[in-house]
């Protein structure tokens, strides 16, 4: 995939035919019209095909039904949530470090025990998805937008958002535009952007993969963290297009690896692949991969193991979230990543009710990401919608007030923490 800047860069759609994407065209009111990807016709068993030819069930013109498009966009906003909020008291430590503290499960929320509070991820999340309402479905207007909404989220003072984001948005802040902010970094972060482009813009005619790799460089520039990315939005697809009573996850392993032009990560797919056909736990095919100690916080072994935990776990959301946060490592991102596509796969129902009912995304309720949901369910519903496409309430000065108690949590827990992270450096755990 390429990454210069500019109009004419060239994308790989999920078709596997590679294009160079003309700009979104636009009608006389001056709103887009999508140019949906065309879908091939079947191709005979009998005949001999190509490695594109096997891809082009990789459409993103395919349309699910409305319920389950609805039970996929709820499941990713409290999958992902929840999964995040799970992970955030345990992030940085090692897997061994972890499970001295915490034991192997069932896991808790333990920034404040007992109460889910997520982090930023889930804060990214909402603002891709609020920036995705308000684009009049253009994908310049997107990325104005996520641009716009990273430059007011600096002023909340997130400092548990990573340098990579703060830098970015401060660049932002001071007059970049969104072509000019990005840093080159490997971070992990805007994985959880990618998937939630590729939930919701199913169906609709745009490039997903377009969308998540534009939005990935509004803050990273690394071609590895793009590649993470998309290959994010890919899995983010297949999970709603996938039944849970149809699912095969070496088939479902097997497409991915076919659209994937990474090298690098297409070689990590096929050791993956292995794991699943021989049933390697998560745990173990870590070690494998060398990351048996912790999980980097970096966009590629992240993705990769969230998308292992939830291929080998995919008939339960729990199994899932578990698998991935007990890892280690930037445990917030894995359970978000993980617990995402197992919500988009299963629905929100599948969340256990002890970790819902305790979930508290203030000033982003589960009633407000209830009724984000619903706001997505039927997008974009026409050409007068566009226009007037309503995004939730932001309430900046809750936001405010919610990053200063993040912050404070995050610091008080830490304090806790480190007598023992100290014990098992010395101890060279």
């Amino acid at each position: 995939m390429g990454l210069s800047s500019g109009k004419d860069r060239i994308f790989r759609n999920p078709s596997g035919r590679t294009a160079r994407i003309a700009p979104e065209i636009r009608s006389g009111d001056g709103s887009s019209v999508s140019v949906p990807i065309p879908v091939a016709e079947p191709i005979p068993p009998s005949v001999t095909v190509s490695r594109n030819a096997l891809e082009q069930d990789f459409s993103w013109a395919n349309v699910t039904g409305s319920l389950r498009r609805e039970r996929s966009i709820e499941g990713l906003l409290f999958g992902a949530a929840i999964g995040d909020a799970l992970g955030l008291g345990r992030g940085g430590l090692t897997r061994r470090t972890s499970l001295k503290l915490f034991g192997r499960g069932p896991i808790h929320y333990a920034v404040i025990p007992g109460v889910g509070l997520p982090g930023y991820d889930t804060q990214r999340m909402l603002m891709t998805l609020q920036s995705i309402l308000r684009s009049r479905s253009q994908l310049e207007g997107f990325r104005r937008g996520f641009a716009n909404r990273l430059r007011l989220h600096i002023l909340t003072l997130p400092f548990y958002a990573g340098r990579t984001n703060l830098v970015a948005s401060l660049r932002l802040c001071l007059g970049a535009s969104h072509e000019q902010s990005g840093v080159v970094s490997l971070d992990n972060s805007p994985l959880i952007s990618a998937l939630a482009i590729a939930c919701v813009l199913q169906g609709t005619g745009h490039s997903a993969e377009k969308w998540a790799a534009l939005c990935t460089e509004t803050t990273h520039l690394s071609a590895e963290t793009v590649e993470s990315a998309v290959l994010v939005a890919r899995s983010g697809y297949l999970a709603v297009m996938t039944q849970p009573d149809e699912f095969d996850p070496v088939n479902l392993m097997d497409r991915l690896i076919k659209i994937t032009e990474d090298r690098g990560i297409a070689e990590q797919l096929k050791i993956l692949r292995e794991g699943v056909l021989s049933g390697a736990c998560v745990h173990d095919m870590a070690v494998k991969m060398g990351w048996g100690k912790s999980i980097p916080s970096e966009a590629g072994p992240t993705a990769l193991m969230a998308i292992y935990a939830w291929l080998t776990n995919h008939e339960s959301y729990e199994k899932t979230v578990e698998r991935a946060i007990l890892l280690g490592g930037d445990t917030a991102t894995l359970g978000a990543i993980a617990g995402g596509l197992a919500g988009i796969h299963l629905g929100a129902k599948s969340i256990p009710d002890r970790w819902k009912d305790w979930y508290c995304g203030w000033p982003n309720s589960k009633r407000w990401l209830e009724a984000m949901s619903k706001r997505f369910v039927d997008w974009p519903h026409g050409a007068e919608d566009l226009h007037a496409a309503p995004a939730m309430p932001a309430r900046p000065v809750l936001q405010w007030l919610r990053s200063i108690t993040v912050n404070s949590c995050l610091v008080a827990s830490a304090v806790v923490r480190l007598p023992w992270r100290l014990a098992h450096r010395i101890m060279g755990g």
